[in-house]
């Protein structure tokens, strides 16, 4: 059958109002003609064909999940790009280290809160930091799994290869990391 999804209903829940895509176009983009495409694009193309025969839309409008009204006032200027001078002060109150914040990181309930970065780089250097906090908690030695790496289904043995996918960063490896440090 040629129907998306072979004809069957299908819903759908998500954000399509939500902040554009770190480094990337959302996926209501236009795009731009060009002679050929990637495969990224074409799959965006085909993404947008398939939700351009959406007939049927439920809005949900009212926020679950935001009980403070001035920082969701703030989320919705940000979300139609009419921030406010405020809104960049009440964020400012936000950040880690900022000098006007008196909770500390390691105290509950913000200790295991959780971190929202804007790197993936940022992310794993948090990760790392907590596995080492959590092994001197615990007076556990922390272990670290190695990824193991295939080309067409044999393990890559070529040291200077091997050493350096390991070494790659997350986002060129489908978020998977070379090295990942657990505590047991």
């Amino acid at each position: 059958m040629d129907a998306p999804f072979g004809g069957v209903n299908m819903i759908f829940f998500g954000d399509y109002l939500q902040y554009s895509p770190v480094l990337d176009k959302p996926l209501y983009h236009t795009h731009a003609l060009a002679q050929q495409y990637n495969e990224r694009q074409i799959e965006m193309q085909c993404a947008q064909k398939i939700i351009s025969q959406i007939n049927c839309v439920v809005e949900l409008n009212q926020q679950m999940r935001t009980e403070d009204a001035r920082y969701l006032e703030l989320l919705t200027r940000l979300r139609d790009g009419k921030s406010t001078v405020e809104d960049y002060q009440l964020l400012c109150t936000r950040v880690i280290g900022a000098p006007n914040l008196k909770i500390s990181l390691q105290q509950e309930p913000w200790n295991e809160a959780p971190i929202l970065v804007f790197r993936n780089t940022l992310r794993t250097q948090l990760n790392n930091r907590a596995v080492l906090n959590k092994a001197i908690e615990t007076g556990i030695r922390p272990v670290v799994c190695v990824a193991q790496d295939y080309i067409r289904n044999k393990a890559i043995d070529d040291s200077r290869l091997r050493k350096a996918i390991l070494e790659l960063p997350d986002n060129k490896t489908e978020h998977l990391p070379g090295y990942l440090p657990l505590v047991p």
